[in-house]
């Protein structure tokens, strides 16, 4: 019976990690007419997904931008074929990338930031871009986007960053927040969610999903991959976001 139930956890385990699912996310925004967005965030080099799938179904969205919000890799991430192979297959979209904790820690970033330059990746860590009437600022990982003027709220405003506490911790009124790193929690309970995150904390108050703090839509992905190989109740994911007119 023990034997019996490590497999099934095994093959569980196996099914949280590779089967992805589309979160589907929808805001109305009187700033813009519409806007679709796909937001990858802690895909660490996930060797368990297929990757044509993945793509495939990005495409299928076809969204404007990609939203790459950091640890695309892990800190020992040698091998980047996989993670150029998805870039590649990306290309014909406008991606933009803020950094995670594992792309400053891997020996081998300098070989990884030369792959998101082959494929016109845009690296917005500590950096800002105005694309119309939509303003991106990105995090590095670690701080809190520094710019020297207020924001212009007559533009929609939207903040990439791998960490949800260099947000929470510089509250500033933008109209979108994306961010990962907790994983979703990576062990979830019904009615509970997450039961602890990178502090260490027990059941912290921000985890996965659409929060809303201060009239600013706060989203937290719960991730495509994972350092440490274990999810339960937590499928890897991505998700799609359409931002319509609408106040």
């Amino acid at each position: 019976m023990k034997i019996l139930i490590i497999v099934f956890l095994l093959i569980y385990n196996f099914y949280e990690l590779s089967c992805f699912k589309v979160e589907k996310l929808i805001l109305k925004s009187n700033k813009i007419n519409n806007l679709k967005i796909t937001q990858i965030s802690d895909f660490h080099n996930n060797i368990f997904i297929n990757e044509r799938r993945l793509v495939k179904s990005i495409k299928k969205f076809n969204p404007d931008f990609i939203f790459i919000t950091g640890d695309l890799i892990s800190r020992n991430t040698k091998d980047f074929s996989k993670v150029e192979n998805l870039l590649q297959n990306l290309s014909n979209f406008k991606i933009y990338f803020v950094e995670g904790n594992h792309e400053r820690e891997n020996i081998n970033n300098k070989k990884f930031y030369n792959i998101l330059d082959k494929y016109n990746v845009i690296n917005l860590s500590g950096d800002f871009k105005r694309i119309e009437n939509v303003n991106i600022y990105g995090n590095k990982f670690g701080t809190s986007y520094d710019y020297t003027s207020d924001l212009d709220l007559n533009f929609y405003n939207i903040l990439l960053t791998h960490d949800p506490i260099d947000f929470l911790g510089n509250i500033k009124k933008y109209d979108l927040v994306l961010s990962g790193h907790k994983h979703g929690g990576q062990l979830r309970l019904p009615y509970i969610g997450q039961i602890i995150d990178h502090g260490p904390k027990f059941f912290p108050k921000y985890s996965k999903g659409l929060y809303n703090i201060e009239d600013i839509n706060f989203y937290i992905s719960s991730g495509l991959g994972q350092s440490i190989c274990l999810r339960f109740l937590n499928r890897v994911s991505y998700t799609n976001i359409e931002i319509k007119n609408g106040g």
